[in-house]
């Protein structure tokens, strides 16, 4: 039997579709096709070899998704929490979410933590994410609306993480820059024109480069309230909301000792 006829067999003689995937931000489950044994072979190999190289993991799983959904889907358009969502759902369907060992600094024994995961998966159905709004609330204003990236967002924030042209120690603050989609300025002299600045759909890598430069240009008190909430805080616990329902704390299962951090989907896959 080659190769053709054993695949047309396979598809005939078994459902090979995965149960519908429900993505956030368009409201709507799509269908998904099972991961063949070659392709788990072929992500494992990238998770390996490419730690370091956090661009070519992002566009491998993206790929995964793009190739593995049966539905008419432009992943570009979704956004991060998305792609962690239909990643979380793609690999537990297929098996490939593993149980995380952890050896325990207090009594030399290894833990074996795990996750409920359809638990996990019903708690990121749950979880809605609007479009806000962050003011500062001073005379010389700023208002910016904070969104969750898209994928082609940070598509191009990877590639400018691989060309190095955003510092390791900034990377996460970066990020954070990502979801400020749109910024505005109002002024206490009247006399200067307000000024607004977008983080458009046909953005390109070298546009998100200027566009994140622009908010190191801004005032760092205009990024407070007065009631001392900071913007990047606020941006931070939007992240942090992002991830809550994959998190599992890490304690020893022999002397319940914490073990310190905590685990997340990307940990488990």
């Amino acid at each position: 039997m080659d190769i053709e006829a054993l695949q047309n067999a396979i598809s005939s003689g078994m459902n090979t579709t995965l149960e519908k995937c429900y993505i956030p931000s368009l409201d709507k489950k799509y269908s998904f096709s099972s991961v063949t044994v070659s392709e788990i072979k072929n992500i494992s190999k990238v998770l390996i070899n490419s730690q370091e190289d956090p661009l070519t993991v992002f566009e491998t799983l993206c790929a995964l998704i793009q190739s593995k959904c049966i539905d008419d889907i432009d992943i570009t358009k979704l956004n991060e929490f998305d792609r962690i969502k239909i990643l979380y759902f793609i690999f537990n369907q297929n098996k490939m979410i593993e149980d995380v060992e952890v050896n325990c600094n207090n009594c030399g024994k290894k833990s074996v933590i795990s996750q409920d995961r359809e638990t996990v998966l019903k708690k990121m159905d749950e979880i809605k994410f609007e479009e806000t709004i962050w003011e500062n609330g001073q005379s010389n204003s700023l208002r910016c609306v904070i969104n969750i990236p898209k994928i082609e967002y940070m598509y191009h924030y990877y590639h400018l993480v691989s060309n190095n042209a955003i510092d390791d120690k900034e990377k996460f603050y970066s990020l954070l820059k990502l979801f400020i989609s749109e910024i505005n300025l109002s002024f206490e002299n009247e006399s200067v024109e307000d000024i607004k600045i977008l983080l458009d759909d046909e953005i390109k890598e070298e546009n998100l480069k200027q566009y994140l430069e622009v908010i190191e240009t801004l005032p760092a008190n205009l990024l407070n309230k007065e009631n001392g909430e900071k913007l990047f805080d606020y941006i931070s616990e939007i992240v942090n909301r992002m991830y809550e329902p994959q998190n599992v704390s890490l304690n020893c299962t022999h002397c319940g000792h914490r073990l310190g951090g905590e685990a997340t989907a990307l940990n488990f896959i």
